[in-house]
């Protein structure tokens, strides 16, 4: 913990019980207009919060500890800068402009090709090891690492970048060095406020002109910081950078379920390789529930409100599954029918005569003539006889099948009329009970009217079941309110 001039610090890794929100106060700043700085770089606002500057004191909400200062605006006029700090309260004497984070060792003499090494424990550096190996023995050798707060000295910057810093070996120059080797971390918390992936991270040197990047990769991942390790030839200015993972999403979604108290609800799965819930298509929407009197073919129907869970059964021509399903009791080939019978006058079913033979009674054969008729004509005048009776007798029965036939079609036409009134008086009872129900459930007769004309419903039988569930309603208020009176 380091809380001295312009400066707040707390190794949240080793003192992770302090690493909660909290509000901190700079005291004796000389900025006209200072902003804040977390790990010696501008402190985004989702995770400082200016909240006051007055007489040169600072404060500031923040939502977890590790490095804090402040610099002048940009354009603002400083007096010099420096200031006193504190954790809430504290406070301290003066200096002169924001503290760079540095750290350094002194290591004497380095052997050549021999592995010396740096660590570093300071939270505002991201640097944590600096592993270096010279190719000749160099005496009088210090190694430093600064956090750069002023990017302007930078020949050139990046996009996304963490944290800029300037490494550097006393005595040595580029040439001097084999190999060297800087292990660093980043703040899990930067990553998810800039929905960064991990495996993005990456360290550049700049070198010839240009920002080279470095071959890094993970060491490990903890609650609070992502660890790494990159390779580099030389020493001199460094980036941390991140970036988005390029990913896909592919939501796969299934059916939406029935209604159920006016929502549906499905389920979507994304098969990509996103792990984001980006793009979710929703899973619950308002729905009107399914009935028999909705001029739709749902609700597991046979056909338009007619078969299987509805109670009205399907005239002949409609969709049908089983008999069940038809005013007729008659199902074929999946269209209601009338049933085929050995009495209905047609020559139907497997008959080899009308309403004879096959499934129904065996016809009755013609008389056969016998052998003692010699003569020729008595065959002639039998058959042309037996001829005659037969035209006579299907006269007759062809006149009684046309009268069954009309007699048959005027009761059809009746109950069908009978059935379409039924229906009807049917429809309008279902139409106000589900009025009632919906009312029940709080939604406002507009919108009830609304859903039911949109769903194809006549606007005066609605308006008509309206006006008498409400006059229903207000009859039973009264009722309530007489036996409230008489109630003693």
């Amino acid at each position: 913990m380091d809380i001295s001039d312009n400066l707040i610090e707390i190794n949240s890794t080793i003192l992770s019980a302090l690493n909660k929100p909290a509000v901190l106060t700079l005291y004796n700043l000389q900025f006209t207009n200072p902003r804040i700085l977390r790990n010696g770089i501008l402190c985004p606002e989702s995770i400082c919060v200016k909240l006051n500057y007055n007489g040169g004191n600072l404060i500031f909400n923040v939502t977890g500890f590790t490095y804090y200062s402040a610099e002048e605006t940009p354009g603002g006029e400083t007096g010099g800068g420096g200031g006193s700090s504190s954790g809430g309260g504290g406070g301290g004497g003066g200096a002169s402009g924001p503290t760079v984070p540095t750290a350094s060792r002194y290591f004497g003499c380095v052997e050549q090709d021999i592995t010396s090494q740096m660590n570093i424990n300071k939270t505002a550096i991201a640097f944590t090891a600096l592993i270096f190996k010279l190719n000749q023995k160099i005496c009088i050798i210090t190694s430093t690492v600064k956090v750069i707060i002023n990017n302007s000295i930078l020949p050139s910057t990046l996009d996304d970048v963490y944290q800029y810093l300037d490494a550097g070996i006393s005595n040595v120059q580029n040439k001097d060095i084999i190999s060297v080797n800087i292990e660093f971390r980043v703040n899990n918390s930067w990553l998810s406020v800039n929905n960064y992936d991990k495996s993005t991270v990456a360290l550049f040197r700049y070198e010839s002109n240009n920002w080279e990047k470095l071959s890094t990769s993970m060491l490990y991942s903890d609650s609070n910081q992502a660890h790494y390790t990159a390779k580099a030839d030389g020493i001199g200015y460094f980036a941390i950078t991140a970036g988005a993972q390029q990913c896909d999403y592919q939501w796969d979604c299934s059916v939406w379920n029935g209604c159920i108290d006016g929502q549906q609800i499905r389920r979507c799965t994304n098969t990509g390789s996103c792990l984001s819930t980006y793009q979710k298509p929703i899973e619950q929407k308002e729905c009107v529930q399914e009935t028999c009197f909705d001029s739709i073919k749902n609700f597991n129907e046979s056909d338009v409100d007619c078969g299987s869970r509805c109670s009205f059964k399907c005239t002949l021509g409609q969709t049908c599954n089983i008999n069940e399903d038809c005013e007729s009791n008659y199902c074929l080939d999946g269209t209601c029918t009338l049933q085929q019978t050995c009495l209905d006058g047609i020559l139907n079913q497997d008959e080899e005569g009308i309403d004879c033979g096959g499934v129904c009674e065996p016809c009755k054969p013609l008389l056969s003539p016998k052998k003692t008729f010699g003569s020729t004509y008595l065959w002639i005048f039998i058959w042309a006889f037996l001829i005659l009776v037969t035209i006579y007798i299907e006269k007759k029965r062809l006149s009684k099948f046309r009268e069954k036939a009309r007699i048959a079609s005027q009761m059809k036409s009746e109950q069908q009329k009978t059935n379409v009134e039924n229906k009807i008086q049917d429809a309008k009872i279902q139409l106000r009970d589900y009025i009632i129900m919906v009312l029940d459930k709080g939604h406002s007769p507009d919108i009830i009217k609304k859903a039911l004309i949109d769903h194809k419903w006549p606007s005066e039988l609605v308006e008509q079941e309206m006006n008498e569930v409400r006059l229903q309603k207000e009859k039973k208020v009264n009722i309530n309110l007489v036996n409230m009176k008489k109630t003693p």
